[in-house]
């Protein structure tokens, strides 16, 4: 008996021991925050809350420290905060913490790339009882902090105002924060902190999980070099070198001028090394990972900048023999319509099930200008349809399938566009409607439907899938009202500029006034669904997503400029504010060829190389008609798919084009890549360029280069530069020069070739320093 209670004590002894330990090990692990870590930055994380308690950058051994939330998350009956973690987790990347209260059980979610220097993070929501809820808001972060000197709010620099990000100043570099979403709730606490979320104010339906927008926060090197910007707009000298005739941009303002300065734009400066560290964040979340039609560097016809409305196989044999295989028609849906006008053929169709108007007679191309067809008079029957008669397959027009078919014979492809805001006689409940209940406008009084309605997002994406399955095009765009936003002010009815133009319609599942959250989701579910079934298909933007730039490019392949462009100098102006003002990556650029002679048309081809990964024949197609210009084309075409990856990279050298004599860029990878560079003034100038890590080259101290020549004059020797030399080089007056830069050959010495006599005392224009005169 005595044995038995000796060991019934021993028992009950080892076990308290072992609770209190466990007991121990629990507190101790409390108060032992979640660690996420890879060769650039050490991100900890409160395994209570949450919150991220700092992001220790290795490069620069910099700890910066935060306190902060994990979220706050408010519905109809109630705020649920991040107070304690049911459980917490680290694995492959990620941290994973499980929250539950209010009747909602939340997953906080944090990730960190093998090669990322910064941290994502993002919730998964859910009522616990697997009811409806209705979502009011999100907030990913509320923090305060004394690591920074000072705390500035970024915006995409234009008129749009769209949020970027935050940078977060301190003495070596600092941080990046922000929220992958174009409409904030943000409140700035000077250089102590901000709170930033959103608002969806959506109702998640029964069982549903609610995926919440991506906050981001990353760590920068400072460089000490500046980047000085007021947006693609008139400002800061006016850029005098360039041209504003022929462009967009007047009907941005409401009396279709363009001004002196765009004082909405106030003038920013940034250090190169905030612009760097957000251009490599946009790479890894928005990567290259969208396929062309064609493997290498693509090249497409643009009918309607070329104005080509009247469908002749002449179009088709140039573009055979110039290398192209690919054509956009003037018309938008492959003939039933034109920009911008309301196409009476989808307006009349069937719904449900899909039907297509049958013609009463033969149909005529939709006209560009009133009293203009591609017919005879008798021939031309527009919209003029059988009463309930449909069919099931979409139509063009008799001389587009004319076109369409000669074009197969030949091997060309034609595709064509769409003005995104339809409208349908046979549902007037889709329509989008203004606080009064008056239809919604695009342009010169045509309707739009609504995107946020579930409804009529589903049937948009049939009637394309339709067209697509019709006609396999290689090429799709969008032009035209998307957002319930007012991009162009000119165009806008009543006294209202530019701004939002939410619907207040009751009936398309969002609250009256405020759209944007549901339509965002349902126009970025629409272009992810197209992607996934037509991978090799390019979608293209042009105006409609404006204000939700940046982060509406995840699915498209390219997106157009800020307005119409008129050559050359003006693509490199607009491309460079994309690249150093959106930090939108190279392969994201939409640019055009222009010109007819050959010296201009060459001109914008080594242009266009500099600034995309593919590129479009807009008015350039007249050029086309030249045997020289063709063979130019096909040569530099080859050159770059050979040189591809290079492409796919840019650093900007100079302040923005038409601020200097100089613009150019540095396409590097590692230890080798090219350089462009351009004269755009009457002013002979010298660029100096450092041959460092700004470049984009690796930081090799020890390193040799070779630099050589290879347009316009091929194989010219430019002389072996160490790590950190000065390069210099003598612009010819509006030229385009390509140079070559790899590693010297074992055993080279540094050696300098004699500059020509080009002036007794040339202008030096350094790169990466701001244009005199300019703050």
């Amino acid at each position: 008996m005595k044995q038995h209670s000796i060991a019934f004590f021993a028992l009950t002894a080892a076990l308290l021991l072992s609770v209190l330990v466990l007991s121990a090990r629990a507190q101790a692990q409390g108060d032992k925050p979640l660690k996420l870590e890879n060769p650039l930055v050490v991100v900890e994380i409160d395994r209570t809350s949450g919150a991220v308690r700092s992001i220790h950058d290795k490069e620069l051994n910099n700890t910066y420290t935060f306190a902060g939330i994990g979220f706050e998350v408010s519905t109809a009956t109630g705020t649920i905060r991040s107070i304690k973690a049911l459980d917490a987790n680290v694995k492959s990347g990620e941290a994973v913490l499980r929250f539950a209260d209010g009747g909602l059980e939340v997953k906080l979610h944090y990730t960190l790339g093998a090669e990322d220097r910064f941290v994502e993070k993002w919730l998964e929501t859910k009522a616990a009882d697997g009811k409806p809820y209705f979502l009011k808001s999100v907030m990913l972060e509320d923090v305060k902090t004394t690591a920074f000197q000072k705390i500035h709010f970024h915006d995409d620099q234009t008129i749009w105002h769209c949020p970027i990000n935050l940078f977060l100043r301190a003495e070596k570099g600092g941080c990046f924060a922000g929220l992958e979403y174009p409409y904030w709730d943000l409140t700035q606490k000077g250089k102590e902190g901000f709170r930033l979320g959103y608002q969806p104010n959506d109702q998640a339906a029964a069982g549903e999980v609610n995926v919440s927008e991506k906050y981001f926060l990353g760590v920068y090197r400072k460089e000490g070099i500046q980047r000085p910007s007021q947006g693609p707009y008139p400002g800061r000298g006016r850029s005098p070198l360039l041209s504003w005739g022929g462009t967009g941009l007047g009907q941005h303002f409401k009396d279709g001028r363009i001004p002196a300065e765009v004082t909405d734009v106030p003038s920013e400066v940034l250090d190169w090394g905030e612009v760097w560290a957000m251009q490599a964040f946009m790479r890894r979340i928005q990567p290259d990972d969208l396929q062309l039609p064609e493997d290498g560097y693509w090249v497409w016809q643009n009918g309607w900048w070329a104005g080509l409305f009247d469908p002749k196989p002449a179009i088709i044999d140039t573009l055979k023999e110039a290398g192209i295989h690919d054509i956009m028609t003037a018309h938008t849906w492959y003939g039933r319509g034109t920009h911008p006008n309301l196409e009476a053929y989808l307006y009349k169709m069937r719904i449900d099930p899909l039907g297509f108007p049958q013609d009463a007679a033969v149909a005529g191309l939709a006209e560009n200008n009133p009293g203009a067809g591609w017919h005879a008079p008798q021939e031309v029957k527009l919209d003029v349809f059988k009463p309930d008669d449909f069919s099931s397959d979409f139509k063009a027009p008799p001389a587009m399938e004319k076109f369409i078919d000669y074009s197969k014979q030949v091997g060309v492809y034609v595709s064509s566009f769409a003005v995104p805001g339809l409208l349908f006689e046979a549902k007037p409940e889709w329509r989008s409607l203004d606080e009064k209940g008056n239809p919604s406008q695009y342009l010169f009084g045509r309707g739009v439907s609504c995107p946020a309605s579930d409804d009529y997002m589903k049937h948009a994406l049939a009637l394309h899938e339709a067209v697509f399955n019709q006609y396999q095009p290689r090429w799709w765009g969008w032009d035209g009202r998307w957002l319930s936003y007012f991009e162009v002010a000119q165009y806008r009815p009543g006294p209202l500029g530019c701004g939002i133009d939410p619907c207040f319609a009751k009936n398309h599942g969002h609250q009256p006034g405020d759209n944007f959250y549901k339509e965002w989701k349902n126009i970025q579910a629409f272009l992810k669904t197209i992607r996934e079934k037509h991978p090799r298909l390019c979608l293209e933007a042009y105006y409609g997503l404006k204000r939700g730039e940046p982060w509406a490019l995840r699915y498209l392949n390219a997106a157009d400029n800020y307005y119409e462009t008129n050559g050359a100098d003006m693509n490199r102006y607009q491309a460079w504010h994309n690249q150093n003002d959106r930090f939108r990556p190279i392969y994201k650029n939409y640019c055009a060829v222009f010109g007819e002679a050959p010296a201009q048309f060459q001109y914008n081809v080594i242009s266009t190389l500099s600034m995309s990964s593919y590129c479009q024949i807009g008015p350039g197609f007249k050029g086309l008609a030249h045997a020289e210009n063709r063979e130019f084309l096909k040569r530099w075409r080859a050159w770059a798919t050979e040189n591809y990856a290079y492409l796919k990279v840019k650093r900007d050298l100079f302040d923005c084009p038409g601020e200097a004599t100089i613009d150019g860029s540095a396409h590097m990878i590692k230890d080798r890549g090219f350089l462009f560079l351009f004269s755009v003034g009457k002013q002979a100038a010298r660029a100096s360029i450092p041959l460092n890590r700004w470049l984009g080259l690796d930081e090799t101290p020890a390193a040799l280069y070779w630099v050589k020549e290879i347009y316009p004059r091929d194989g010219v020797d430019l002389g072996i530069y160490r790590y950190g030399d000065e390069l210099l080089y003598d612009m010819p007056q509006a030229a385009a020069v390509v140079l070559a830069l790899e590693p010297a050959a074992g055993g080279s010495s540094p050696r300098r070739p004699e500059l020509g006599a080009q002036q007794e005392n040339p202008t030096v224009l350094p790169a990466f320093q701001v244009t005199p005169a300019h703050p």
